[in-house]
């Protein structure tokens, strides 16, 4: 059990004791289990509160930590200022494009890159959940995909590994989670990539329509496809060369087609 659980469980017990005798105190026997409980709730309040404090100083400080080391290289790209230029950076780098930079900051969970477009990009050491055991070296070289954008921490997320990518109109939209799907109903979930070609694929979604897509691995052939919501996953439909749509991601035959 960890540090701060042990903790947290000692200070629970210690002040149902507590209870436990001031319920004594002011009922008797009947308060012993009431002011018992009574503490332990507190204890337990107390406790979650100390361990959530914990965890947002230690984020504050990262947070503080990362803008310091990478202030020399981007300067205040966080700032309010630098917004429309994010907004900008969206439109114009693609998911899926092969990028180039240097190593300028390095943390345990990923390395920071300077790809030369004025805010970040990380490489997680958690890639497609998976550990990645050879990261990158401080100031070397790196090569990898555009892989989604970070709005929060303005940072552009990098990949290794190839991904399905859901392009629509020529946007990529998203990735998907996995492989295609391979059951029944064709059915998969999406990260999506936030910018306005996907608020506009998002909204015909939610319209009830089908959107022609393509799956666009790097090292595979395009999928030509065709996409309509499925409760909160997205239905992928296989569509031949021909344009007819005969199959779903399944094999199964599929006619139907919803107007777009």
């Amino acid at each position: 059990m960890k540090f701060l659980e042990c903790g947290v469980l000692t200070l629970a017990s210690a002040c149902g004791g507590v209870g436990m005798g001031l319920g004594y105190r002011w009922a008797g026997f009947p308060g012993v289990p009431v002011g018992g409980v009574l503490g332990i709730v507190c204890g337990l309040v107390i406790g979650g509160g100390a361990i959530a404090g914990v965890f947002w100083v230690g984020t504050v400080l990262e947070r503080l930590s990362k803008h310091m080391g990478l202030y020399p290289y981007l300067g205040r790209y966080w700032g309010r200022r630098h917004a429309p230029a994010w907004t900008d950076l969206k439109e114009r780098l693609a998911a899926g494009k092969p990028v180039r930079g240097k190593v300028v900051l390095v943390r345990k969970y990923g390395r920071f890159i300077d790809l030369g477009v004025g805010f970040p990009a990380v490489l997680k050491t958690v890639d497609d959940g998976r550990v990645q055991r050879q990261m990158p070296e401080l100031h070397t070289e790196v090569e990898a995909l555009v892989l989604e954008f970070d709005d929060r921490e303005r940072e552009v997320v990098l990949t290794r590994r190839d991904r399905w990518l859901l392009v629509s109109d020529g946007v990529t939209v998203g990735y998907l989670v996995g492989n295609p799907p391979i059951l029944e109903d064709g059915r998969a979930a999406y990260f999506p990539i936030t910018h306005r070609a996907h608020a506009a694929f998002r909204e015909q979604l939610e319209r009830g329509e089908t959107v022609s897509c393509q799956l666009l691995p790097p090292s595979k052939a395009v999928r030509r496809v065709r996409v309509e919501k499925a409760e909160w996953l997205i239905r992928i439909h296989d569509v031949p060369d021909d344009g007819a749509p005969s199959r779903t991601a399944s094999g199964l035959d599929d006619g139907t087609r919803k107007s777009p």
